[in-house]
């Protein structure tokens, strides 16, 4: 604390508190008594506490404007979540303000205190692939400012989220796999630290054990960058592997449309001699040749449902309601294609 500002969660522990209490005793709410309101005066005197300008923006001059951070504009499942942002905003009168991180958490980190500095209702994240440290995401929360982690989420943040089945969704693509005859699966893994990538390694692993087939480190692949080519130098990795396998399941298409375009250029046959399934369900999907097997997400509704949240919260901070925190998760659709047919 000594090196950043203090915040109400920095209160509520030394006063062994709620936020909530910290925070309407700072407003002088009647249902706070005397006593705790004198010593919340006094602490935050102490420690030098000034309200964060997005809360106070908030609560006294609301902007009708949320703030969205997303890895990717140009990008079919990122630009999806975006439609349905913006439809469901306008119902209510709100502006959204776009910023892309390019998936990289220094930008993101600098969008975000541009944001808690500036003029926004609230806040809606789609983390970066390279986001490991959630700091900036802390003094968000630490602040009470309304905020919803859509697609991509942490445990390491107590905060709501708007998410899909990624277990059940990874379980089917693996499950689906192995109905097919592949025997040695492969899976391309991203950040271990956030929850969708937790979650899918899971859901792969399990279908793995479920049909009796052996688990081999060796086979689980790690993407950083999430490009086309970033998944031809997996792809070259992969089936250059000592026993190779016979099909991966990608955690992204992006990734996987690489291996796809490596396997290709080796004249490999998919599906044949090679199977292949991705996540998310891209446009390019269904226009390459064999077309991508692929888990679709409902990317507008979870925008859509992102919103409506995100709402609820600003409002409840307005009236000073409580809130409790809620996960909200979408399913999934395995949409079968001919990169995985091998008993068509």
């Amino acid at each position: 604390m000594k090196n950043r500002p203090a915040t109400l969660k920095d209160m509520a522990l030394k006063l062994n508190t709620s936020v909530a209490t910290i925070s309407r005793a700072l407003k002088n709410k009647p249902d706070i008594s005397s006593e705790m309101r004198e010593r919340v005066k006094n602490l935050a005197n102490e420690l030098k506490y000034q309200p964060n300008s997005m809360a106070l923006n908030l609560k006294f001059h609301k902007s009708q404007t949320i703030g969205l951070v997303i890895p990717k504009i140009v990008h079919f499942m990122f630009s999806t979540m975006i439609s349905g942002i913006l439809e469901e905003a306008e119902k209510y009168g709100y502006n959204v303000l776009i910023c892309e991180s390019n998936q990289k958490y220094d930008r993101e980190v600098r969008i975000v205190g541009d944001l808690m500095r500036g003029k926004v209702d609230g806040l809606i994240i789609c983390f970066s692939n390279q986001t490991r440290n959630f700091n900036h995401i802390e003094q968000v929360v630490n602040n009470a400012v309304p905020l919803v982690m859509l697609d991509k989420s942490t445990d390491n943040i107590n905060a709501d989220q708007v998410i899909v089945d990624d277990y059940e969704g990874a379980f089917a693509a693996v499950e689906h796999l192995i109905q097919q005859g592949y025997q040695r699966i492969a899976h391309i893994n991203g950040n271990e630290t956030l929850h969708h990538s937790q979650a899918r390694l899971s859901g792969y692993l399990d279908a793995l054990a479920k049909h009796g087939l052996q688990t081999e480190e060796s086979l689980i692949f790690r993407a950083e960058e999430f490009t086309l080519e970033e998944g031809m130098m997996l792809g070259k990795q992969i089936f250059s592997h000592p026993n190779k396998p016979d099909a991966v399941f990608s955690i992204s298409d992006d990734v996987i449309i690489g291996v796809h375009q490596y396997l290709k250029s080796q004249r490999v046959a998919i599906p044949k001699e090679f199977g292949l399934v991705g996540f998310s369900d891209s446009v390019l999907a269904s226009v390459i040749e064999p077309s991508l097997s692929s888990v679709r997400q409902p990317g507008y509704d979870m925008g859509n449902l992102a919103v409506k949240r995100l709402l609820e919260l600003i409002n409840a901070e307005e009236k000073d309601l409580p809130t409790s925190v809620q996960t909200l998760t979408l399913k999934t659709e395995l949409i079968i294609r001919n990169s995985s047919l091998r008993n068509s």
